[in-house]
């Protein structure tokens, strides 16, 4: 919710999409599966050094951590 506040006060546009359970039922599922499977896989990778610091300290840890994940998909 904060994210989305945040969001919409700078500008920022984006469509929330619900993924439901593990099996693709419906369209949107089957759509925008991959995008949540990212999103976990990104979750535990990082939790480790994410949640011990209940966050990052600045932007620059959190989009190293970005450019990490990416580079672990395209290659």
């Amino acid at each position: 919710m904060r994210l989305q506040v945040f969001f919409d006060i700078n500008g920022i546009k984006f469509d929330l999409h619900q993924v439901i359970g593990v099996k693709n039922k419906d369209e949107t599922s089957k759509k925008y599966r991959p995008f949540k499977q990212i999103e976990e896989r990104l979750n535990r990778t990082y939790k480790q050094n994410y949640y011990g610091t209940n966050g990052y300290d600045k932007l620059e840890g959190a989009n190293s951590y970005m450019i990490l994940l990416y580079a672990s998909l395209i290659f």
